[in-house]
């Protein structure tokens, strides 16, 4: 899942630097690419943050080590980050309500965020510190995206 994660957010960057240069199929690189990838942290969210391989999502013993509260997390971080990648898509492409979706995924991401950054602070697990580089990175991409499209 981190391989198909990585790819399309090259093929996400590829797009924006596509767009940059006024190439005809930016457009669609960039839609295809930001919705397949908002659609894998909707769906997938939860094992991206858990770090489970995808061959063994099925198996019971693969969740041995996570409670219910680390995949509820992990469930609304996915859905947060999913919002936001919408919300960047819409932007993007000036559709309508892009606002409201950037906002409402942000402000999950971003309590996923505050709430990851408080458990790293007192238990220093791993866990926590890659769900606050995952959040954040998002959160800082969605700005940058929609700065700059008030720029422009």
């Amino acid at each position: 899942m981190k391989i198909v994660e990585r790819i399309l957010i090259m093929v996400v960057v590829a797009g924006l630097v596509m767009q940059g240069m006024e190439i005809g199929a930016a457009g669609v690189v960039q839609s295809v690419s930001v919705l397949c990838l908002g659609t894998l942290y909707f769906y997938g969210g939860f094992i991206i943050f858990l770090d489970i391989p995808l061959r063994l999502i099925l198996k019971k013993e693969s969740y041995a080590g996570s409670s219910v509260k680390r995949v509820l997390g992990s469930v609304v971080a996915g859905i947060g980050m999913s919002q936001l990648c919408m919300g960047a898509l819409f932007i993007m492409r000036e559709w309508p309500m892009a606002e409201m979706m950037l906002v409402s995924g942000g402000a999950i991401t971003v309590t996923v965020l505050v709430v990851s950054a408080v458990k790293w602070s007192k238990t220093a697990d791993r866990f926590y510190f890659r769900a606050i580089i995952r959040t954040g990175i998002t959160v800082t991409s969605a700005a940058i995206i929609y700065v700059l499209n008030a720029l422009i």
